[in-house]
């Protein structure tokens, strides 16, 4: 029992950083098109 809740930590431990390695672009862009609208400039 409590090798698979090792087992299971270390899973989840690999799908946070699969998570944050995919949804930092994303965050990212987020963060510069809000910074590119705030000055007013036209697209």
């Amino acid at each position: 029992m409590i090798e698979s809740a090792r087992e299971h930590a270390k899973e989840m431990a690999v799908f946070g950083v699969v998570v944050v390695a995919s949804a930092w672009p994303v965050i990212y862009m987020v963060i510069t098109v809000v910074k590119l609208l705030s000055k007013g400039r036209p697209l």
